[in-house]
């Protein structure tokens, strides 16, 4: 039976805490990659190529997983308590799993595939968990969830530099493995099924109710377009009203948006991303060690500064943006064009506190990307398509990085360093920034001679 009386309560605030300690132990792979790479690397005497797979193969099954229908699906019949709970269980096993089979392999089949599947059924059942006890304070309690994966990126890297220094590999993915585990507390508490506490069908968004016909809406509100939207910390009701532009776009096809003009750079722009945010989560620290004979303790410290630069650039990035301070396409070139700046500068520092500072930068310039995306995928392609263009977005995002150990092996194992690597990418971050000043200027090229104000919503659509 549904129990609307719970929504935007203190239970519901109780679950939302819930959910941020739960992101805490699922990022804990994810966000300490640099340092386990090294671990790795000294343990097996293995490649940094081989030592990057099980990283990148979690990440993309993480990201594959958590936008697929499938996950969609087993949230709608099954509560996500025992989905959760499940999941947890998988991914602290396959941690474990490692210290029992203490080969590259293992981690490749566990780290990799088991660890990224169990975190891609943790993190959006967390987000539909959300949605079912919130409508007035959904933004707030996203915030929330959101801030226990930016706690992990600060806190958990040095702590598993320590225990690396300390018990090895070996005995450091066993803690890691029970370390998971603390994510149980809250999954066992994680009540919400599918009319509870309210049906699916009776989502309210503050925003856009008040805009947008009912009939609509319940086109668009499922817990597929839920976990997509989300899993940024974007949530619907900050993304644009249905405008007029919109409602004549309904009609077209489903997969329309593959023919519009803006899908191309949009694509293109999340796997730049994909590429200068987790290629330093994974670099860093081992290019630390490499250039500034930092410790791995030392070289983690620069995943937990770049994670507070990255916590509060996507807390400002939509103030700053949504009060027109700036546009969102002159802060993506901004952001691009310092994280380009930044990797020309990690490759020619040589001390961790030069790195740091750095690292403080690249973060600041991270967050606004991620948080952007959602917008102006609805913004470009319509906001009807954003759940099937979110997902591609990041699905895109994930796969192209499954190419990047191969580079690692290349600059890292061939050429000696990172510095290849680091020109590379901020090479594409140029690329992207470039691109999207053109996009800008043609866009108020148009505005001009039509004799109106340009707007991110009037690039030519094809008819």
């Amino acid at each position: 039976m549904p129990a609307l009386h719970l929504v935007d309560s203190l239970y519901a605030w109780f679950m939302a805490a819930i959910c941020f300690w739960i992101q805490i132990w699922a990022a804990i792979i994810f966000r300490s990659a640099g340092v386990l790479l090294v671990g790795l690397v000294s343990t097996f005497r293995v490649s940094r190529e081989q030592a990057a797979w099980p990283f990148e193969i979690c990440s993309s099954i993480t990201l594959a997983q958590g936008k697929s229908f499938l996950v969609g699906i087993l949230v709608r019949y099954f509560d996500t308590r025992a989905l959760n709970a499940g999941a947890t269980l998988l991914a602290s096993v396959s941690a474990i799993a490692c210290f029992i089979w203490n080969t590259p392999r293992a981690y490749i089949i566990f780290i990799g595939l088991g660890f990224g599947a169990g975190v891609g059924i943790m993190v959006p059942t967390n987000v539909v968990v959300l949605n079912r006890y919130f409508d007035v304070y959904r933004t707030s309690a996203s915030g929330l969830s959101f801030a226990g994966g930016a706690l992990s990126s600060i806190l958990l890297p040095p702590l598993i530099g320590r225990l690396l220094d300390t018990y090895g590999l070996q005995g450091t993915v066993l803690i890691v493995g029970a370390l998971v585990l603390n994510a149980m507390a809250g999954s066992v508490a994680l009540r919400s099924s599918p009319s509870f506490p309210r049906p699916p069908h009776q989502h309210v968004f503050s925003t856009t109710d008040t805009r947008c016909s009912s009939s609509e809406n319940s086109q668009n509100k499922n817990p597929v377009s839920d976990l997509l939207v989300w899993d940024s910390g974007i949530v619907l009701s900050a993304l644009p009203s249905c405008s007029s532009e919109p409602r004549r776009r309904r009609h077209r096809g489903m997969f329309s948006f593959f023919r519009y003009p803006m899908f191309v750079p949009l694509m293109a722009t999340g796997v730049v991303y994909g590429y200068a945010f987790s290629t330093y989560l994974i670099t860093i620290v081992d290019h630390a060690v490499g250039a500034a004979r930092a410790s791995n303790e030392d070289g983690a410290v620069l995943v937990s500064v770049m994670a507070i630069g990255d916590f509060l650039s996507r807390l400002g990035t939509g103030y700053i943006t949504d009060r027109h301070y700036i546009t969102r396409e002159w802060m993506l070139i901004m952001n691009f064009t310092l994280q380009g700046v930044c990797y020309l500068l990690l490759a020619n520092l040589a001390t961790v506190a030069n790195m740091a500072v750095v690292g403080l930068v690249f973060g600041l310039n991270n967050g606004g990307t991620i948080a952007s995306m959602p917008v102006l995928l609805a913004d470009y392609l319509g906001d009807e398509h954003l759940p099937l263009t979110f997902g591609m977005h990041r699905l895109t995002m994930g796969m192209a990085t499954l190419a990047r150990p191969l580079l690692i092996g290349y600059f890292k194992d061939k050429q000696g360093s990172y510095n290849g690597l680091y020109y590379l990418v901020a090479a594409a971050c140029a690329a992207v920034a470039i691109l999207w000043c053109i996009i800008v200027t043609a866009d108020s090229i148009k505005g001009l001679i039509l004799g109106r104000p340009a707007h991110e919503n009037d690039l030519a659509m094809p008819t």
